[in-house]
């Protein structure tokens, strides 16, 4: 996928009159101001009130029959991707994330709008399906994300190595490690959040903590690939779930314009050293006109770790 234009970013000017429908969205845009660069000030904005918006729809059972097409999975809120949806590049809106199994039959042409702030954001439907980045060629089926405390509330937090909980899941009561160590897991998100912990007979001697830098459209990250090397790329959209940070029930994933390969789950996500984005989980796949067209990856927030898990991410 090619690049965001820092142009666009400039295409998306805060209103005079921002028309918050939450308290908690105002503060949390404001902490978000602290930490981002200003460029990335008006989408951080656009991002939280077109989620508010639409979350706000989304409880209208009228609107949910009325809105989503068959095979809804989730919102994501950012940028249209030109190839795929068919718009004109910079477009701002919601991807309506739809399962790919859904018969070509119920799948008729779709587009509406959302109205935020007396501006209408295009609504589209986006077919899918998601693959996870797990080694099938390798004792070690992915790769950690960095050292985590999780529960830190707790008089006895855990402590260990974070990943994507699918690279996990199958482990039968021990976890192996590349340097010869091995573990088990000892903290998961819930089923709906695909993060574990997992300790080791190997501790790591601990650094520094890391900055936990909110997903927003626009930003440049990058992560570590396990077969060495770096991918580079552009958040496009992040989950509606965005404006539900806390809850276990509702995963905050984001879309990346690039992906890695088998091996590279559970990698860090960052957008400068000594930072955390979140967590690398694997690419999805476009399906147009019966075709698959792998056209990203996608990720976990770790805002949304951070909330739900209560969880310190160090180098």
């Amino acid at each position: 996928m090619t690049p965001i234009d820092p142009e666009w970013l400039r295409l998306l000017p805060l209103p005079e009159s921002p028309g918050w429908r939450s308290e908690g969205n105002i503060a949390r845009f404001n902490q978000m101001r602290e930490v981002l660069p200003e460029e990335l000030t008006p989408s951080a904005y656009w991002t939280l009130r077109v989620c508010e918006e639409f979350n706000h729809q989304m409880d209208s059972s009228e609107w949910r029959a009325a809105y989503l097409p068959p095979g809804f999975q989730y919102a994501g809120v950012g940028f249209l991707n030109p190839s795929i949806d068919g718009y004109l590049p910079g477009a701002f809106g919601v991807i309506l994330y739809t399962s790919d199994d859904v018969p070509e039959r119920l799948r008729p042409p779709f587009q509406d709008v959302l109205w935020v702030d007396e501006i209408g954001f295009l609504m589209v439907r986006r077919s899918v399906t998601f693959e996870d980045h797990v080694s099938v060629t390798s004792p070690f089926q992915g790769s950690i994300t960095c050292w985590a405390r999780s529960r830190v509330s707790d008089p006895q937090p855990c402590e260990g190595w974070l990943t994507a909980g699918h690279v996990v899941r199958d482990a039968s009561g021990s976890v192996d490690f590349s340097d010869g160590a091995s573990g088990k897991i000892i903290d998961q998100a819930s089923l709906c959040i695909d993060a574990a912990v997992v300790d080791t007979t190997n501790p790591c001697s601990v650094k520094s903590q890391l900055t936990v830098r909110p997903a927003v459209p626009g930003t440049k990250v990058s992560f570590p690939q396990l077969a060495g090397g770096t991918v580079t790329s552009d958040i496009w959209d992040v989950a509606s779930t965005f404006g539900q940070m806390g809850s276990a029930h509702f995963p905050v994933r984001f879309a990346m314009g690039d992906y890695g390969v088998g091996g590279d789950s559970g990698a860090l996500v960052s957008s400068n050293p000594g930072d955390i984005v979140g967590i690398y989980l694997g690419r999805y796949q476009a399906s147009i006109r019966g075709v698959k067209y792998p056209i990203g990856g996608f990720g976990l927030s770790a805002e949304n770790l951070q909330e739900v898990m209560e969880m310190e991410f160090y180098s």
